[in-house]
């Protein structure tokens, strides 16, 4: 399993460039609270390619079509804002996530020891 988010960044610098350069998206659950968070950047006039940067949902509200609405919002607004593709980075340990965005049309397009570069195309 990889290191959590905040083993890796300052979660206050790196909510704050998403805020002010990209799109953030918070999942509530009924009560309100937190359930998962979806990061994107979709401003790359220049390259056509959007950045997923952050994808997370609470483990309680997997497999109820919650990141699957998730991504339809990612393409829908990367579409808008004409991009031509979206690409992540994912942990080469995180199995759970490659399939799921395997499942979801992203197909591998080059890796390194530690991480994998997986890319949709949107035409």
């Amino acid at each position: 399993m990889p290191d959590p988010l905040s083993k890796r960044v300052d979660v206050s610098a790196y909510t704050k460039k998403l805020l002010e350069r990209g799109s953030l998206f918070v999942v509530l659950s009924d009560n309100g609270d937190p359930a998962g968070i979806m990061g994107f950047y979709a401003n790359d006039q220049e390259t056509k390619s959007a950045f997923l940067s952050i994808l997370s949902l609470l483990p309680e509200f997997h497999n109820m079509g919650t990141g699957r609405k998730l991504m339809e919002i990612l393409v829908s607004e990367c579409k808008k804002a004409g991009m031509n593709e979206i690409f992540l980075k994912v942990s080469r340990e995180n199995s759970d996530a490659i399939a799921y965005y395997e499942a979801m049309g992203f197909r591998t397009t080059s890796s390194n020891s530690v991480k994998l570069v997986m890319t949709m195309g949107l035409q």
